[in-house]
């Protein structure tokens, strides 16, 4: 039975027997339980021709998840376009689609622009008499300057 070498947590993939399996599994991985091909990872580490434990130790490298969270980003953003015209057909019949929202920011780091108006330091009510008085003035001589 063939194995991951001792060493696999390095970030590159210098000493890794099987690097285009590790590619291959990361892609597989990646890719929705549905659509995959072989439909179980016994049966992949199989077509592989390594051990389900070399699978398992893959999963411990350290670049594996980060490996494979592009691969799934790849794989939904050139789906996008799909889930666009699923947004357009949503949006005549029904008005709304907030799964599309969520497509949206996680595949294509959409955000929606946040407005933030602060209130007024201070209110008018919580100003003294001679506080509004001078006030009033500096109000007065800029309309007298028009």
């Amino acid at each position: 039975m063939k194995t991951t070498p001792n060493n696999s947590k390095n970030k590159d993939l210098k000493g890794l027997k099987h690097q285009i399996e590790y590619l291959d599994f990361i892609t597989w991985i990646a890719t929705p339980s549905a659509l995959r091909i072989p439909k179980t990872q016994q049966e992949l580490s199989k077509k592989f021709g390594v051990g389900q434990d070399t699978l398992s130790e893959w999963k411990s490298r350290h670049d594996f998840w980060k490996r494979v969270a592009e691969k799934r980003k790849k794989w939904g953003q050139e789906r996008t376009p799909d889930v666009i015209m699923a947004l357009f057909n949503r949006i005549i019949k029904t008005g709304g689609a907030p799964e599309v929202k969520l497509w949206l920011q996680y595949f294509e780091n959409w955000s929606e622009k946040i407005i933030s108006i602060e209130p007024p330091l201070r209110k008018y009510a919580d100003l003294s008499d001679s506080e509004l008085d001078a006030r009033l003035e500096l109000l007065k001589a800029a309309v007298q300057k028009r």
